[in-house]
């Protein structure tokens, strides 16, 4: 769209500010290598190495279109790059260029390269041809081999200003409040950024504060929600993240001195819930983030099971509110 395309080209812009040094290294004309691009999602790791595609390639609007001979961008649309795409990639890398003297490769979500083809990557990145390019991004490169990681320039990149955000979202949104909770949900990227709108960041702060309510009426209705999340084929792992998300403003809130006048939430119910029994919630639904993103873990069940348990727990009456 006009709008993600607007947002990209200034992305790329604030990221040059700070690269302008390693962007003018990168298109010197005897220089090529393998580089791990770092940092959180959403940032624009991906749209910055196919702005310096276009300025190392000829014919730069076939990069865009994703139709240059000489430049290859790996689509892992399931989160798992396995054997095969290395050998894809292996085989593809090997020919010279056909329009250009270089060649790229973009690997998004390296940290979804299983094991066994990072260690067949690895013999690419040890012999690379002089012609090539190599730009790994990811947002956890610790799940890379050691060995993998050494065989990179490592170059992290910023997270994206309150300034750029707040300009991106304030169309979207009647109420501060709603759009400071979505500052703090974004975290200084973009990613899901088309999510936050004043009406879905209203439903998430009312199914959060149903389960912080802890009212076993309100059950049914937790549960109905979650209904939706699997009827609409809606990110698991992104509602999870929301969720935390949302109980992290949360407990911030209640810690200010005067979010009585700032809360999105009713302010006694922050008050009245212990603060340790918030963060026990984040913990639990973090693992089972965990659990969702490397397992085949059963969405409902892990959901319902720790939403349920803690609004049922009578224990949690018992603690201290602080």
């Amino acid at each position: 769209t006009a709008f993600k395309k607007m947002i990209n080209k200034q992305i790329i812009e604030f990221h040059l500010e700070s690269k302008k040094p390693f962007f003018e290294f990168l298109t010197l004309k005897d220089v090529s290598g393998s580089y791990l691009f770092t940092g959180p999602k959403g940032i624009g790791k991906k749209d910055f190495a196919f702005f310096v595609s276009t300025q190392i390639l000829s014919n730069p609007h076939k990069i865009e279109k994703n139709i240059h001979p000489d430049f290859f961008c790996l689509s892992n649309e399931n989160d798992k790059i396995l054997v095969e795409d290395i050998d894809r990639i292996e085989n593809w890398a090997l020919h010279p260029p056909f329009e250009s003297t270089k060649k790229i490769i973009i690997v998004p979500k390296a940290e979804t390269i299983n094991v066994v083809a990072q260690n067949k990557l690895l013999k690419i990145l040890e012999e690379p041809p002089e012609y090539l390019f190599f730009f790994l991004l990811s947002p956890t490169p610790d799940l890379l081999l050691p060995t993998i990681r050494s065989r990179c320039i490592n170059v992290n990149f910023q997270l994206l200003p309150v300034e750029f955000l707040l300009k991106s979202l304030e169309d979207k949104f009647l109420e501060t409040e709603l759009l400071d909770l979505s500052i703090f949900l974004l975290n200084g990227s973009i990613n899901n950024i088309e999510f936050y709108s004043q009406d879905n960041l209203q439903e998430m702060v009312e199914f959060v504060s149903m389960i912080l309510k802890r009212d076993p009426m309100d059950i049914d209705l937790v549960s109905n929600k979650i209904d939706e999340i699997i009827k609409k084929d809606f990110n698991q792992l992104f509602f999870v993240d929301l969720v935390i998300g949302v109980l992290s403003y949360a407990l911030k809130l209640k810690h200010l001195n005067n979010f009585q006048q700032t809360s999105v939430f009713n302010t006694n119910l922050l008050r009245n819930i212990p603060s340790i029994s918030i963060i026990e919630l984040i913990s639990k639904m973090t693992s089972f983030n965990s659990d969702l993103r490397w397992s085949n873990f059963n969405f409902r069940m892990g959901i319902e099971e720790i939403l349920f348990d803690f609004i049922l727990d009578t224990n949690l009456s018992e603690l201290k509110v602080v």
